[in-house]
């Protein structure tokens, strides 16, 4: 059991970066950090203007975008393209943006008009890259008997042409499964492309930046605004970016989840911890104090070992 008092070097610097939270569960805390094969992780709940502002890329949903601004009508781009505009990028109000908890399933009704005195927008520096990518988007509609049906239309391309793949089910499963194919690939695809068509190296290059610096990207939950369910979608965004940073150690110096809702900090952040051990030497950790009487821990105070794992 000796190994158990090596457990502490570890769990020491997981409870500096979120001294915040009053427990593993907390869902007021603002910030999250933990590293992993070198980058660092971060959630937060900063908005979209705020942590634009402080990366070198930040990524938006194309169909989250459109939504904000007029009629969001339902297209056929292909899933996954990435676009690096010139364009304003757009968030609500803060009195229009709710951070509750509400989870409930709500596919986007693709009619609906968005207030347009709800959001705001911001046309940022040229030092800050913004790139749109074309997320899963899944769409109620009502039939005429009154029966709710979940739609989700998707464009793939494959090697030799592009396939048009309709999903029409009035049980979400299988338009959940179709579009979560999906959101794999549109993370893939915005943490790759930049980087293998130059488009962030030249950027860094043109703004004067660092260039011995990483470039650092901020990350929203996508889909999760356009239908896609909160409680599906963040673990994918975390086991695909996990497994983005392991194949690909030295492509990013920080990556950012920038989140609204409470839940989803704290579900990220419970995430994060159990794919990169934290969870794992949390629980160790307890163990070694109350059952292990050879470990140094054994003789911390009840107090002590209550506080550490608040903090953690």
């Amino acid at each position: 059991m000796k190994k158990h008092i090596l457990l502490l070097p570890f769990l020491f610097p997981a409870s500096i970066h979120s001294m915040e939270t009053n427990s593993l569960l907390e869902i007021t805390k603002k910030s999250f950090n933990i590293a992993y094969c070198g980058t660092k992780i971060n959630v937060t709940k900063k908005s979209l203007f705020e942590i634009s502002d402080k990366v070198t890329m930040t990524i938006v949903g194309k169909h989250q975008q459109k939504m904000l601004h007029y009629y969001f009508a339902e297209n056929y781009d292909c899933i996954g393209i990435t676009y690096f505009p010139g364009s304003p990028i757009y968030q609500k109000y803060e009195e229009y943006d709710s951070d509750s908890d509400d989870d409930t399933y709500k596919p986007y009704e693709p009619c609906h008009l968005s207030d347009t005195h709800q959001h705001n927008f911001k046309k940022l520096e040229d030092k800050h890259l913004i790139t749109k990518i074309i997320e899963p988007c899944i769409t109620q509609t009502t039939l005429l008997n009154g029966q709710k049906t979940y739609l989700y239309n998707v464009m793939r391309k494959n090697v030799n042409s592009v396939n048009h793949v309709a999903v029409l089910t009035s049980i979400d499963k299988t338009a959940i499964e179709e579009a979560s194919k999906d959101l794999i690939q549109c993370y893939n695809n915005v943490l790759t492309f930049p980087i293998e068509c130059g488009t962030l190296d030249n950027h860094i290059c043109a703004n004067k930046l660092n260039n011995s610096a990483k470039p650092t990207v901020a990350l929203p939950p996508l889909g999760a605004d356009v239908g896609f369910p909160r409680d599906k979608a963040a673990p994918i965004a975390i086991t695909t970016v996990l497994k983005f940073i392991k194949n690909n150690p030295n492509a990013y110096g920080t990556i950012y989840f920038y989140v609204k809702k409470r839940s989803d900090f704290a579900r990220y952040k419970l995430l994060l911890m159990h794919h990169t051990g934290v969870l794992y030497n949390i629980c160790l950790f307890i163990l070694a104090h109350k059952y292990d009487k050879s470990s140094v821990v054994s003789i911390f105070p009840q107090e002590i070992v209550h506080y550490i794992t608040q903090l953690i």
